[in-house]
């Protein structure tokens, strides 16, 4: 059995704060310094940060005492509508309608238009063995592309990502 826990905007602040907790996992949300809401989900062998909000990027992922995130310039994550302008994450998602480096053809977004998108809402599904992070998100261009996406990160009990 699951259970679904909505995540509003205004239960990120500035101080972080736990959401759920139990012996295997703890959830905490926060507002960065830069605005950015970011969710922590912790197991018994580390965690990830994700970015519920922006792109659901994963910003960090820690396990065993190890950050696994790249070494950047960037020590918060930004509001930024391309993902050069936050590099630095553990992963992020590409575009759906292009990905990749642009060639000198066409002019879509490095990496594509989904990386740094504002997502609709964010929620938890809270598992006997898992916790997930799942977040929607709308694009719709007038007489142009439109797709609703679902992303989600999930980190199992004991276990790395």
């Amino acid at each position: 059995m699951a259970f679904t826990l909505d995540l509003p905007r205004e239960l990120f602040g500035e101080t972080p704060r736990v959401v759920c907790q139990s012996p295997e996992w703890t959830v905490s949300a926060r507002r960065c310094r830069t605005g950015v809401e970011s969710l922590s989900i912790r197991n018994s062998r580390g965690r990830v940060e994700v970015l519920p909000f922006l792109g659901q990027i994963v910003w960090d992922a820690e396990f065993d005492g190890q950050s696994l995130r790249m070494t950047s310039m960037f020590e918060e994550p930004r509001k930024v509508e391309r993902i050069a302008e936050t590099y630095g994450c553990f992963a992020f998602h590409s575009g759906l309608l292009a990905a990749g480096c642009p060639s000198p053809e066409d002019d879509h977004p490095l990496h594509g238009e989904f990386s740094c998108a504002e997502m609709d809402s964010a929620e938890l599904v809270l598992a006997e063995d898992s916790v997930t992070i799942r977040s929607v998100h709308e694009y719709v261009m007038g007489f142009g592309h439109h797709y609703r996406a679902i992303p989600s990160v999930t980190l199992r009990a004991g276990t790395l990502l």
